[in-house]
């Protein structure tokens, strides 16, 4: 719209805007400004933000270990039940736990989240509002969307998921879970 009246105003000489026009340009032209503003000082705080993040990411799990556990810990007490109350809780949710995975949070896993959060999500289906279904959308929209990303580029797999912590599954054998039936 700026540019549009700037156009105008060169274009129709010596008449130049209208004053109606020329509050507007005014306006958008501080509009404009600030939005510019605001974008840095956000960009700003996001970088800060991430920094602490990584200074923090080795305290974030109870474990260097890479586990099911704290993948299902993370997801039911924290990821899930913000994701339910916005669809901004909800991009949130799906964009922390890539950037857990992109800082190579020490026991998370990645692989065993996906799985969690098919599980989690399954599961609760039936026992929630329009709205809350309509968040888990976006929750995992923007999850496999990354997922998607990785599938179909092998390149950017390589790159952002092969030899990093939490990149493959194991599950528990029948031992480990208490089953002493076998031989």
């Amino acid at each position: 719209e700026i540019e549009r009246l700037e156009r105008s105003k060169s274009s129709s000489g010596q008449g130049g805007l209208s004053k109606e026009d020329e509050r507007d340009l005014g306006r958008l032209k501080k509009v404009s400004e600030l939005l510019t503003a605001d974008k840095e000082k956000q960009s700003q705080q996001v970088q800060n933000v991430k920094e602490e993040l990584i200074a923090k990411k080795d305290d974030l799990m109870n474990s260097d270990v890479v586990s099911q556990d704290a993948s299902e810990a993370l997801l039911l007490h924290c990821v899930y039940p913000r994701s339910l109350q916005s669809p901004d809780d909800a991009m949130f949710c799906a964009h922390f736990a890539m950037q857990l995975h992109q800082i190579e949070t020490p026991g998370f896993s990645t692989m065993h989240y996906f799985d969690e959060l098919i599980s989690v999500v399954a599961g609760s289906l039936f026992g929630i509002t329009e709205g809350e279904a309509a968040n888990l959308a976006i929750l995992l929209w923007q999850t496999w969307s990354t997922v998607n990303r990785w599938r179909y580029d092998e390149k950017l797999f390589e790159e952002e998921v092969t030899g990093k912590p939490g990149a493959h599954m194991e599950r528990p054998s029948a031992t480990d879970e208490g089953d002493d039936t076998s031989p």
